[in-house]
């Protein structure tokens, strides 16, 4: 297991960049954020009386994979994927993380400064029950999930501990080969029961470092073509944690941005 702060690529490759920066951010702001989390959830799963994390995971898991999926509600399946809903991403506790983010200078290692930092919107805000399957994201680099955008930089926040039992984000060393071909991969998205995510990229022949053991106030920055995927959670506790998505011109999304310059939001849709 590496635990050592790496940095991948150099100025010309950004997009292949990624480090892990540790005690960058306050903890009492993440316990903040957290508590607020922890308490929507123990709201919205309320309704599986008398049922711990475990059994509540295999059963989003089995309506996930279910014949019936297509009569669940688009809300009810983003949030059995892991993903909190909207009203919990645009919360005033998500965006202080961000704020923070900021007003560090984490950001500068990948050519951001203050002027030239934006922050893509709505953040996404993700949950991992105990043994749950529905919620790992195989293999992809993020601008397969984001093609409304052009060049950015993703934040990995975790908001609990993160273990080998707990997992996090595997990366993967990308090899000059891998880079010389990566722009005539293109991901494909899956149909049927596994329709969440797009089918995984190879990772044949490419080393993967875990990033773990990680704590809260810890950060993983990566650009948005390195390679990643969730590590299961095999603990018997929740894993929480905060995606944040970075840009350096305005211009660089079609939909929404937040400018943290003057606290307020800009769209481009």
């Amino acid at each position: 297991m590496n635990t050592e702060k790496s940095r991948l690529g150099d100025a010309e490759n950004l997009r292949f960049r990624w480090c892990l920066e540790t005690g960058i951010l306050d903890v009492a702001t993440l316990d903040m954020c957290r508590n607020y989390l922890e308490k929507y959830l123990e709201s919205r799963l309320g309704q599986f009386h008398g049922l711990n994390g475990v059994e509540i995971a295999g059963e989003f898991d089995e309506r996930l994979n279910s014949i019936d999926r297509d009569r669940i509600s688009l809300e009810d399946l983003t949030f059995m994927r892991g993903q909190f809903p909207l009203e919990v991403r645009l919360s005033q506790e998500v965006l202080t993380v961000a704020r923070r983010i900021y007003h560090s200078n984490l950001l500068n290692g990948f050519g951001f400064g203050r002027a030239n930092c934006f922050l893509h919107m709505p953040p996404m805000v993700r949950y991992m029950l105990p043994k749950g399957t529905g919620a790992g994201v195989p293999a992809h680099v993020d601008r397969d999930y984001n093609a409304h955008m052009r060049q950015f930089v993703t934040t990995w926040v975790p908001l609990v501990e993160i273990d080998s039992s707990c997992g996090g984000v595997r990366v993967f060393e990308s090899t000059s080969a891998y880079r010389d071909s990566f722009e005539d991969s293109k991901a494909q998205p899956t149909t049927g029961a596994a329709a969440d995510w797009h089918v995984g990229h190879s990772t044949h022949g490419l080393k993967s470092i875990d990033c773990s053991p990680m704590s809260p106030g810890d950060v993983l920055l990566f650009g948005d073509s390195v390679l990643h995927e969730s590590m299961s959670n095999t603990s018997l506790g929740c894993r929480l944690s905060i995606d944040l998505r970075w840009f350096m011109n305005r211009t660089d999304t079609l939909k929404t941005g937040y400018d943290f310059s003057t606290e307020a939001l800009f769209s481009n849709a």
